[in-house]
């Protein structure tokens, strides 16, 4: 199941099916959710900071120093903490299935989508920036702003492969490079490492295309998947992994147990919402942010099944069933341009 139009939507979508579920199904994927973090929260699991730390405290500090024990995100805990000197330690974030998950994936979007380059009108050289973006998409482009410039995180060995240099194993651990050193060196053009990140200067080129090959080297752009360092047979993390779940990496694990979805492609785009609709959307939201907060502090059940009923009940006097119609509706376009969208496909290549 997916939001069905980025964060304007009040209901989830399962793109297998074209299917919904409200936010405020009573036996739906938000309560259960919140259901978890109330029962965490009474076994003394729940950071009490949670509703008003920022994303500097989370990602900078909390992740970083290894004091949360779980996130939903691989981009959070993995990058931060799993360094060269934490696995030498055998400590570092690694990825555990829940039995009944089932992964979402994007998939590819065959127009575009997110952000754009784009070229000011009162620019000195265009010519020049043009060539720039051109570069940026290009391998060579791909692959430095993934894994630095050739020479410094990588070389190339004699079969014309990329390969991690010591430097390389510490800039890019987690396979990006999110922590806020090393320190490149003054020939490179000095600065932290990470700030030549996709997050920084090229998301809307790359947009996390790690995983897809580079047709030069005939490899991916994302180090965590070259021949060279899957031979290197990983850090003891790795490999404790490997053994526990009888995969070779995440994705061969979700592959292999059906638990992942790729939405199929279309040219859908949700038409933006008017200003009521906002101001509805904006009120709504606020309501059940407020009283999920309340819901996973609770003191017990029963205060917990209270604020529940308190949310769905306001929510609603604010027009929620309303965005919600919306919502399904936007879900049944967008299902049906994704099956139309592979007939016509399949039509134009026989299939294949």
């Amino acid at each position: 199941m997916q939001k069905t139009n980025g964060g304007n939507t009040v209901c989830f979508y399962n793109p297998k099916t074209g299917e919904t579920q409200s936010f405020l199904d009573d036996s739906g994927y938000y309560k259960k959710t919140m259901e978890l973090y109330f029962k965490a929260n009474q076994l003394g699991l729940m950071d009490p900071d949670s509703p008003t730390q920022d994303w500097n405290t989370i990602s900078g500090d909390k992740f970083a120093n290894g004091q949360i024990m779980f996130s939903w995100w691989s981009w959070l805990g993995i990058p931060g903490f799993n360094n060269p000197t934490n696995l030498a330690a055998g400590k570092g974030y690694a990825y555990v299935p829940i039995k009944d998950q089932n992964l979402y994936n994007d998939g590819i979007s065959p127009y575009g989508q997110g952000y754009a380059a784009a070229i000011g009108k009162g620019a000195k050289d265009p010519g020049r920036l043009a060539d720039f973006i051109n570069w940026m998409s290009s391998p060579e482009g791909f692959m430095t702003i993934y894994n630095g410039p050739e020479g410094l995180a990588y070389t190339l060995d004699t079969n014309n492969q990329p390969v991690l240099t010591d430097y390389g194993k510490v800039a890019l651990a987690g396979g990006r490079a999110e922590l806020p050193g090393p320190d490149v060196p003054a020939e490179y053009g000095g600065g932290q490492f990470s700030t030549g990140a996709p997050t920084n200067i090229a998301t809307m080129i790359l947009l996390w295309r790690g995983t897809e090959m580079n047709p030069v080297l005939n490899c991916p752009y994302d180090s965590r998947m070259w021949t060279s360092t899957k031979a290197s047979g990983g850090n003891a993390l790795d490999k404790s992994w490997q053994t526990t779940f009888g995969a070779d990496s995440v994705l061969d694990y979700l592959q292999s147990k059906n638990m992942l979805t790729v939405a199929s492609p279309s040219g859908y785009s949700a038409p933006a919402l008017t200003t009521d609709q906002n101001t509805m959307l904006q009120q709504i939201s606020q309501e059940i942010v407020n009283n999920s907060w309340k819901m996973i502090f609770a003191k017990d059940q029963a205060e917990f099944d209270s604020y529940w009923n308190t949310m769905v009940t306001n929510a609603k006097g604010l027009g929620f069933d309303d965005l919600l119609a919306l919502n399904q509706k936007q879900a049944a376009d967008l299902f049906a341009a994704q099956k139309q969208f592979v007939a016509d496909y399949n039509a134009s290549t026989g299939g294949q």
